[in-house]
């Protein structure tokens, strides 16, 4: 079962409600191919989306990590 973090009002490994719209903007401005370029970003830190985006993206990697993008469903993001 999921930890819920109380202070938020997340369950702990969920990205943020700003994280998952960056990745909701990042996905329809990419189409299907969208977690492909996501990990290139993620390899080469060059982002294809506006500095605040990246931002929020590179967060993403860095508590998530690659595995994680490979599982998430962007369908079901909150």
């Amino acid at each position: 079962m999921a930890q819920h973090d109380t202070w938020t009002g997340r369950t702990l490994g969920e990205p943020t409600i700003e994280q998952w719209e960056a990745l909701q903007r990042f996905s329809t401005a990419y189409g299907r191919t969208w977690k492909q370029t996501l990990r290139d970003a993620w390899m080469d830190g060059n982002y294809p989306c506006n500095e605040d985006d990246a931002s929020l993206l590179q967060q993403v990697r860095n508590q998530f990590g690659p595995r994680w993008l490979t599982l998430v469903d962007i369908t079901k993001a909150r």
